[in-house]
């Protein structure tokens, strides 16, 4: 217990009754304050009550954690299982791409190897018709030429025949 001493000029004017009354009141406000303090094994119980407190809090987080972990390597897993699959279908559609590509560009080669065939065909009819009309037409002309040459020979023999038989008219005439 705290020993309290009370100043001379207090305890005059208070006077011995009230001075005691004023002691009594002061240790009992100190006890009923003391009551209020916490000790140290309060403060202990608090401190072990909290770290217990704490421990499951920890605990929680981390087992929050822990689940947290695994969804993100499920969801991790399953994004990793479903870009695998677009993979594989754009490789799909890749390789199909390439497929009809490569078809049409070989049908559209044959095409054109046809239509280039078919034209070469057009032309190499076309280049013996015409080899047939210029070889009609050289014989024509060949013939034209012969027959023109027979022509003019017999018109030269008949004006020889003319000139000769004028020449000896023109004899009988004169002579």
């Amino acid at each position: 217990m705290t020993i309290l001493t009370i100043p001379r000029s207090l305890r005059e004017k208070l006077g011995d009754d009230a001075t005691d009354a004023f002691v009594h009141v002061i240790n009992s406000a100190e006890l009923d304050g003391k009551k209020d303090l916490a000790t140290k094994t309060d403060l202990f119980e608090v401190k072990t009550a909290l770290d217990s407190k704490i421990d499951n809090v920890q605990f929680e987080l981390y087992t929050k954690i822990d689940k947290l972990d695994n969804k993100i390597d499920s969801v991790h897993a399953e994004i990793n299982s479903k870009i695998d699959k677009l993979d594989s279908k754009i490789d799909s559609v890749h390789a199909e791409l390439n497929g009809k590509i490569d078809k049409s560009t070989t049908e559209l080669n044959s095409k054109i190897d046809k239509s280039i065939s078919e034209l070469n065909s057009k032309i190499d009819k076309s280049i013996s018709e015409l080899n047939s009309k210029i070889d009609k037409l050289d014989s024509k002309i060949d013939k034209s030429t012969t027959e023109l040459k027979s022509d003019i020979k017999l018109l030269q023999w008949m004006i020889g025949i003319m000139f000769a038989g004028v020449l000896s008219l023109v004899m009988k005439a004169f002579f």
